[in-house]
């Protein structure tokens, strides 16, 4: 799943996205939630916009980074648990645009019994 909870409306309906993912996931799977913003890193974004020569430019980015949805690493990895996953994060890969402010999620649902 790539880039998909930044743009979710709220920290609730991630949470739903988590169960339903829970849901989804056969036991034993394994699933990769790719560029994560990390409000912990948000500052960097954000010298990364000031670099922009362009004004205007700066203000979109700017405008952009107080829409998407800033979710912790702990707080994603307590959804999980909520849902009934295991997770951790990690950084993201060097081949992920903007990967200096984002962290990748895995989460894995567990073979129960076993």
């Amino acid at each position: 799943v790539y880039s998909v909870f930044q743009y979710l409306p709220s920290v609730d309906n991630a949470a739903a996205a988590f169960k339903e993912l829970a849901r989804i996931m056969r036991p034993g799977a394994v699933c990769f939630l790719a560029a994560n913003p990390d409000p912990d890193m948000r500052h960097m974004r954000v010298a990364q916009i000031d670099t922009n020569p362009n004004e205007e430019a700066r203000a979109l980015e700017r405008r952009l980074i107080d829409e998407i949805l800033w979710i912790s690493r702990a707080d994603a990895i307590s959804m999980a648990a909520d849902a009934g996953l295991e997770a951790f994060a990690r950084g993201e890969t060097p081949l992920t645009n903007q990967r200096e402010f984002m962290y990748g999620l895995v989460a894995h649902k567990p073979i129960v019994g076993t």
